[in-house]
């Protein structure tokens, strides 16, 4: 093996994984919707040389135009009651995906490419991830590298994601 890299470590114990060995690359859960926490492990990656890729960074679909879409075409009444009785959450986090969708809108990308492009404009950030079997996933990802996002839109999806307060205790490494 010439090189190796780690996966959903924490930072202390990246630390002492890194006295002793020297990987090369980190791979964590990574989203815009808990970025902060990833914050330590991301400065230490930079500081060290180290590439860290980000799986997930569309949380499972969460952060695409698939999480609710396919559930409310089954049946719009029931997942509505569903959300507004069982988790407030996911009401916050549609509307903050309806407007981050307005600003992918102007750039005539979808939800997913945009939020990926946005994620990949993380500093410290060299990989993002995009676990797919659908060709269309693939290409909504490719598109994303070559996205040109504006700062101020950059920073109202990061604002917008962050103001639903995922705190670090929720994150999982």
């Amino acid at each position: 093996i010439r090189h190796y890299g780690l996966s959903n470590f924490d930072p202390p114990t990246w630390q002492k994984a890194s006295a002793t060995y020297s990987p090369v690359a980190a791979q964590n859960r990574f989203s815009l919707l808990y970025s902060h926490a990833n914050q330590p492990l991301l400065r230490y990656c930079q500081d060290q040389i180290i590439g860290f890729q980000a799986y997930s960074p569309l949380e499972r679909g969460l952060l695409t135009d698939q999480s609710m879409q396919s559930a409310k075409n089954r049946n719009e009444a029931a997942v509505s009651r569903m959300l507004k009785e069982h988790n407030p959450f996911l009401i916050k986090i549609e509307a903050a995906k309806d407007q981050i969708r307005a600003i992918a809108i102007r750039y005539d990308v979808s939800l997913a490419t945009f939020i990926t492009a946005c994620t990949l404009l993380t500093p410290g950030l060299s990989t993002c991830l995009v676990g797919t079997s659908k060709s269309q996933h693939l290409q909504e990802a490719v598109m994303a590298t070559a996205l040109k996002v504006r700062t101020a839109d950059y920073q109202q999806t990061k604002d917008l994601l962050a103001a639903l307060q995922i705190g670090a205790s929720s994150f999982r490494y």
